[in-house]
């Protein structure tokens, strides 16, 4: 079964792409090829010159981050949800958390305090950005938004969306419906039967 069809793309620095589509159209399919998770039989596929084919799997989750539908957030310190448990400091965990605007969690509930279930505390919108922390503290090349902002408010996503522009972190976002600000993509495809649409 083909899901993805003659699909002719390129991701530069600094690209801010948009991807919309009906479900099933194979969107999530396509970043899941661009992370890594896939490898395509036909056609070529290269990372900076690169063919997949001599790139690891583990060597492209070092360089490109994945922001899904799902904040996950852990039932450990403020710390933990941004470091995931790596060797990170405590400066450049606040200093995260301050650029994503969510630096008043440290004053309200400390850092490493393990006690309280961030999960039950924190709104949707927060949540999303505790996800954010997590990628822009690991300074990927490139981000993958798979319809992130379906579970948040707009405003939120519109923050999200400036602040990768700001840190001039490309990124390749799926959508079902069009952002307010889609003056922001440089690059803007409709996914449709497997095949994209300029």
């Amino acid at each position: 079964m083909t899901i993805l069809d003659k699909i002719d793309f390129e991701i530069n620095e600094n690209d801010r792409v948009l991807i919309m589509g009906p479900s099933g159209s194979g969107k999530s399919t396509l970043l899941e090829l661009i992370y890594g998770l896939y490898v395509s039989k036909d056609g070529v596929q290269k990372y900076n010159g690169v063919q997949r084919k001599f790139v690891s799997g583990d060597d492209l989750k070092k360089h490109i981050g994945f922001f899904t539908q799902e904040s996950r957030i852990f039932y450990e310190s403020l710390k933990f949800n941004i470091s995931l448990g790596e060797d990170y400091s405590d400066s450049e965990v606040t200093s995260v958390l301050q650029k994503v605007g969510l630096g008043y969690l440290v004053d309200r509930i400390g850092l490493n305090n393990a006690e309280v279930n961030l999960d039950e505390l924190l709104s949707g919108g927060e949540k999303a950005r505790i996800c954010l922390a997590r990628l822009l503290l690991r300074k990927y090349q490139l981000l993958l938004l798979d319809e992130f902002s379906s579970a948040i408010d707009e405003d939120t996503t519109m923050m999200i969306r400036e602040l990768l522009i700001m840190d001039k972190i490309p990124f390749v976002e799926i959508a079902h419906r069009v952002p307010k600000d889609i003056e922001l993509y440089n690059k803007r495809y409709t996914l449709e039967s497997g095949r994209l649409i300029h």
